[in-house]
């Protein structure tokens, strides 16, 4: 993928839930805006989730403040259900491991995204949580 096919990319994505570029890029953690390819890359295994779901807070289908970006299974699973706080830190860590993956910094299997979440544990002291 080129710059130009990630500016896009990223593009479209925001596109369609109302969102900017600069507001999908800050959704995706700092570690790769120095390459808007890994960025895109990131939003390619993504989901744009909404905290608190769009069919009982329509007000908020818009708002950036509303939104995490998550693993499309938890995303999928959660269905029409608010997000919980404990679901909210864990896409938060998982995007940050995910990430510093894709950065090329800790090299974890990503073709199954289970392990990435099992193994938020192990890393939280490099992301600066405990």
């Amino acid at each position: 993928m080129t710059e130009q096919q990630a500016i896009e990319y990223i593009i479209e994505r925001g596109d369609r839930h109302g969102l900017s570029f600069d507001e999908v890029l800050d959704m995706i953690p700092r570690v790769l805006h120095d390459d808007l390819t890994e960025c895109a890359e990131f939003l390619e295994m993504r989901h744009i989730s909404h905290i608190l779901p769009q069919s009982t807070h329509p007000e908020l289908a818009n708002d950036p403040s509303n939104m995490i970006l998550e693993e499309p299974g938890a995303n999928l699973s959660r269905g029409a259900e608010p997000m919980s706080e404990a679901e909210e830190l864990i896409a938060t860590l998982d995007n940050e491991v995910l990430a510093t993956q894709i950065d090329g910094e800790i090299p974890l299997p990503v073709d199954d995204p289970t392990v990435v979440i099992d193994l938020i544990p192990d890393y939280i002291p490099i992301l600066g949580i405990a």
